[in-house]
């Protein structure tokens, strides 16, 4: 992704025309991929919105000319997107502990990205209750199974409804 940021700064620099808006003549009417409508895309709306809270206006984006002693002082825009994937397959129960308190249970594992968080939020927004009326429990191959959590795919696959 880096290095096609760079080359799309470069050749705004080359080409005369401010970063934001070569990737705003630029931004595709649909998925390149499969020729499908975005679903949700706003990345237009993004990047007007970023370009007005950081006075994007007000700066030249010429690289080289702001200097702060021996250090270059500049300002950049970027975009990515880090894809995800959704694995088929998982299962949880939930139980109604009673008094509005609720169980979730899924063979999940948390290698250190949130799952314990992400998981109870979604239970807590799915079941109507707050967060602290959520019991999740995860990592025990005697719960019910989960898919793997590689590839962005953890939270993503067991978080929704199928």
């Amino acid at each position: 992704m880096y290095a096609g940021e760079v080359a799309m700064d470069e050749l705004a620099e080359a080409c005369g025309i401010d970063p934001i808006e070569l990737r705003l003549r630029n931004e595709p009417d649909v998925d390149p991929e499969t020729g499908k409508p975005w679903s949700s895309r706003r990345l237009v709306e993004c990047l007007r919105e970023g370009a007005r809270r950081f006075g994007w206006d007000a700066h030249d984006r010429t690289p080289g000319l702001r200097r702060h002693g021996r250090w270059l002082i500049g300002t950049g825009v970027a975009v990515a997107t880090y894809p995800h994937m959704v694995n088929p397959g998982s299962e949880a129960t939930i139980r109604h502990d009673g008094a509005g308190r609720f169980t979730v249970q899924i063979g999940a594992a948390d290698l250190g990205t949130g799952a314990w968080t992400a998981l109870t939020l979604i239970a807590a927004d799915a079941l109507g209750c707050g967060v602290d009326d959520v019991r999740v429990e995860i990592g025990d191959s005697a719960l019910p199974n989960a898919t793997v959590a590689g590839g962005s795919s953890g939270t993503s696959s067991w978080g929704t409804r199928s």
